[in-house]
């Protein structure tokens, strides 16, 4: 099962979450995201557990935690295009009749 890891400090790093996460089972994989330049943390990560009574066990214990000052949420993460939210609030790319200036 895959984990979305929010509200996490810029001082997390993969060894500090593999070393919390695996006291529930086995980690597939991390992935901290980090900001374009520099080595800081964006305040969010994925984690992989294959055993989803594992990642379960995991979301429900550490979830409010604070892992280096922070209070994380932690949540099963949303894959696929079925699971993606929706926005009824527009957006996109506009065509019109003007001519390019």
């Amino acid at each position: 099962m895959k984990i979305y890891i929010d509200n996490l400090s810029e001082k997390v790093t993969e060894s500090d979450l593999r070393r919390i996460f695996e006291q529930y089972g086995e980690i597939e994989s991390i992935e901290v995201f980090k900001h374009q330049f520099g080595d800081r943390s964006r305040s969010f990560a994925y984690l992989d557990m294959p055993s989803d009574e594992d990642a379960l066990k995991a979301m429900e214990a550490l979830y409010g935690t604070s892992i280096k000052g922070s209070s994380v949420k932690i949540n099963q993460a949303r894959t696929g295009p079925k699971e993606r939210r929706k926005s009824d609030r527009g957006g996109g790319r506009r065509i019109t009749d003007a001519p390019a200036i």
